[in-house]
C-alpha cells in the first residue's frame, strides 16, 4: 500500500473528503474553514491489522518516527521537537 492509498482509505473511513497531501503532511479542511494537520507515516509496530502506515497528529510525529526507527533523533530530541510544536500551537490558540 502506498502513502496515497493509505491516506485515501483513512479519509474514506473517517468521513473526511476535503484534504491535501504534501509529502507526509495531510491537511484536512474542516467545515468551519479551519484545518487539521496530520502526518501519514510508515509504521513498523507489527500489530495485527497494521498495514504499514499510521495517521499521526501534528506534534506527535517525531516521537512516532523515533519509535519506528525512522529518525536519527534520540528519545529526548524527539520529545523536545514535538514539545516545540505543541508550544507553538498553544501560542496560536489551538
Amino acid at each position: 500500500m502506498t502513502r496515497e492509498e493509505f491516506v485515501d482509505s483513512w479519509m474514506g473511513l473517517s468521513g473526511f473528503t476535503d484534504y491535501s497531501l504534501d509529502g507526509e503532511v495531510v491537511t484536512l479542511k474542516l467545515d468551519d474553514g479551519g484545518t487539521w494537520t496530520k502526518h501519514a507515516l510508515e509504521c513498523h509496530c507489527g500489530e495485527e491489522g497494521c498495514n504499514g502506515w499510521a495517521m499521526i497528529p501534528d506534534g506527535n510525529q517525531n516521537f512516532h518516527k523515533y519509535q519506528n526507527g525512522l529518525t536519527d533523533m534520540t528519545y529526548q530530541e524527539a520529545c523536545a521537537a514535538d514539545a516545540v510544536i505543541h508550544k507553538a500551537r498553544r501560542a496560536q490558540g489551538e
